[in-house]
């Protein structure tokens, strides 16, 4: 017999000793696995708990001990654990395994998975349960985010499918199914090329298939087919690869797809309401240049088979004054369909603005051929408009300009709208081609505009004073104001050349000022040189229509009277009768304000729209000015002396005076005595004189 001798090492335990050591082997593992345990008795009572359990509770080992266990589960799933419990204690069962909630002191419950087993006596008794506790609250968190994305790509409007590359689909969400017109529960036997339409399925398999195979994703535009809606369905897609983790080949290909038809649509209206006139839906100002540019590439080797026709509408505020601005809006829509109506396929009809249109014309075999057009869209404005219940008429004035090699669209455009201009000038209602002379025209307004706006901070315009003449007794009465520009290069420019220019070049307003103080500072001094006794002579100014309307006017006229310590009633403005019939009832009341300051008016260069008489009673007028056309008519025209005599007549039955201009010679000062005529002006009696030499002419007996 073998017997350990000294010194061979520890002698085994006993049978006791083993025991003891095996139960702390298991306590040890007990508390230090990582997994909830505890042991529960039969009335459902904690025994013993780990610290792991504890940690899943949130709860220290005292609070929990010899407390019903069935305390910690969530009260939605107490039932099931109930149920499962009794089953153990009659022996229908001896374990189970269910996923419930336990409950924490802070409100937050945590998912397990619970292992539950009954341990029974040699009888079959239950001892006491064993549950194994693992904490799965991260697994049921990202299943539950996971079920809500399904969810979401499952119920969204936008296509989501899952496919083999070139195979049939694997997952298709509602908006595919119905698309395909597939059940829930349906197989799907189709590829994503089966949803697109023709041309995006081919582009899906030569380009996009090849780009996501390369960099793993694809994005832009495709349609849908036929079968989306009764036309291709524009979608913005987003395709992706799928690799498998081994090989990195593409295995699977999504697409997420979503219907961009109404942002298309949007789009468009957009762009059309930037490039379209709202209210005649021809094209506007901007797509025009563009067009017009693209027509002048196009025309590089022909330049003159391009031109453009500015159409300019023939005393369009009258509609709006007389009818209102609804029937001038009327009116516009429908002059701009009878200028479609008369252009040729090819060619665009514009808005430009206000009451101002284009048509480009391409394709002209000769640059005559632009005035052909220009003929016919005469001609279709001849016929009357109807107008809210009411026949309207209209005409134009058409500016041609034709195409050159060194043409550019603004250019082009400019050139049509100096030949409107032209054809404003010689009567309206007519057409004009721009040529070199106007050309050289516009050379000429560019450098005297120039010159001009030098010439206001140079000091370069000078006021002179035509003498008015009171012809009965021939004793001087007024002087009226006339600018002089002194140039130093050309010397004196004449007064039609530079006024009319000094408005449409946004200088009238500081012209018309330069008039006004100049001739109250001049009041001032004829006040101071005239002899005692001598009445002092006013001072008339023209009036720009232009000024008319432009606020602060009667504050500026008070600040020069003022300013200058002279009468108001000295001073006497003057607007045209041409201006005054373009709106009478507005004029009425500028004059009127005008009127409220002292100032006295007169009506000039009169007798050249006669319609002006049936207003002349109703203008808070004081004299008006016999135009220099009757005037030359006295003696020579049985029907000018006609004339002359009845606005003569009229105005003094208005208890208006009468200043005759023009007159050259002693047969028109007999004729207008006759006439019963106040006062003249003229060469007969002087022309314009520097200020120095009218001072001189105060205090003469006679004139001339």
């Amino acid at each position: 017999m073998l017997t350990n001798a000294p010194g061979d090492g520890p002698a085994p335990p006993s049978g006791e000793e083993a025991r003891l050591q095996e139960a702390e082997s298991l306590r040890r593992a007990f508390d230090s696995t990582t997994v909830g345990m505890a042991l529960v008795s039969p009335d459902g009572r904690a025994i013993r708990v780990n610290a792991a359990l504890c940690r899943i509770l949130g709860r220290p080992e005292a609070e929990i001990l010899d407390t019903a266990f069935l305390d910690a589960v969530h009260p939605d799933d107490r039932a099931e654990q109930v149920e499962r419990s009794v089953r153990v204690l009659a022996r229908d069962i001896d374990s189970w395994q269910s996923e419930l909630r336990l409950c924490r002191p802070d409100g937050l419950p945590r998912w397990v998975l619970a292992d539950i087993a009954a341990v029974r006596d040699e009888h079959g008794r239950t001892l006491h349960l064993v549950g194994l506790v693992t904490d799965v609250t991260e697994r049921k968190q990202a299943e539950r985010r996971e079920a809500q994305l399904m969810e979401i790509l499952r119920e969204t409007a936008d296509l989501v499918v899952l496919a083999e590359p070139a195979g049939p689909i694997r997952y298709a969400n509602k908006a595919v199914r119905r698309l395909l017109g597939l059940g829930p529960d349906d197989p799907c036997e189709h590829g994503i090329e089966d949803l697109l339409a023709t041309e995006s399925a081919i582009q899906f398999r030569q380009d996009v298939l090849p780009a996501v195979a390369e960099t793993g994703v694809w994005s832009g535009e495709l349609a849908l087919g036929p079968a989306a809606a009764d036309a291709p369905l524009p979608v913005a897609a987003s395709v992706m690869a799928h690799r498998d983790p081994t090989t990195g080949s593409v295995t699977l290909v999504s697409m997420i797809a979503h219907d961009v038809s109404e942002l298309k649509e949007a789009q468009r209206n957009l762009v059309h309401e930037a490039t379209h006139d709202a209210l005649t839906g021809l094209p506007n100002r901007a797509l025009l240049r563009d067009r017009l540019a693209q027509a002048l590439v196009r025309g590089i080797r022909r330049p003159s088979s391009v031109a453009v026709m500015f159409v300019d509408l023939d005393r369009f505020k009258l509609v709006n004054d007389t009818l209102g601005h609804d029937a001038g809006d009327e009116l516009l829509r429908g002059i701009g369909e009878r200028l479609r109506g008369i252009a040729r396929p090819g060619d665009v009809v514009a808005r430009f603005g206000g009451d101002e249109f284009v048509v480009l014309c391409e394709m002209l075999r000769e640059p005559s051929d632009a005035l052909g057009v220009a003929s016919r869209i005469e001609q279709a404005l001849q016929e009357p408009f109807r107008i809210m219940g009411r026949d309207v008429y209209a005409s134009a004035s058409v500016g041609i300009a034709v195409a050159h090699r060194s043409s550019d669209p603004e250019t082009l455009l400019r050139d049509a709208d100096v030949a409107v201009y032209r054809a404003k000038e010689n009567g309206r209602k007519r057409y004009e081609l721009f040529d070199d002379e106007m050309r050289a025209g516009v050379q000429r307004r560019v450098e005297t505009e120039q010159s001009l706006r030098r010439a206001l901070d140079h000091g370069e315009l000078k006021l002179s004073f035509r003498p008015v003449v009171d012809i009965v007794a021939s004793r001087l009465t007024g002087f009226d104001a006339v600018i002089r520009w002194e140039q130093p290069e050309r010397g004196v420019v004449p007064t039609e050349e530079f006024l009319p220019l000094a408005g449409e070049a946004g200088l009238g307003t500081p012209v018309c000022l330069f008039a006004l103080e100049g001739a109250c500072e001049q009041l001032a001094r004829f006040a101071r040189a005239c002899p005692p006794g001598t009445p002092i002579p006013r001072v008339v100014v023209d009036l720009p229509a232009r000024e008319l309307t432009r606020p602060g006017l009667d504050g500026d006229l008070a600040r020069f009277l003022d300013a200058a310590g002279v009468e108001p009633a000295l001073l006497r403005l003057e607007i045209s009768e041409r201006d005054l019939m373009d709106d009478t009832r507005y004029r009425i009341g500028t004059l009127t304000r005008l009127k409220a300051t002292g100032v006295t008016l007169s009506i000039d260069d009169f007798g050249t729209s006669y319609a002006s008489l049936s207003y002349l009673r109703r203008l808070p007028v004081d004299s008006i000015r016999l135009d220099a056309s009757l005037t030359h008519e006295l003696g020579c025209s049985a029907e000018g002396t006609t004339v002359a005599a009845a606005v003569i007549n009229l105005a003094h039955a208005l208890g208006m005076t009468v200043v005759a201009s023009g007159v050259r010679d002693i047969e028109h000062v007999a004729a207008l005595l006759n006439l019963g005529c106040d006062e003249a002006e003229g060469p007969y009696f002087a022309d314009p004189l520097p200020a120095f030499a009218a001072e001189g002419l105060l205090g003469r007996d006679h004139l001339p």
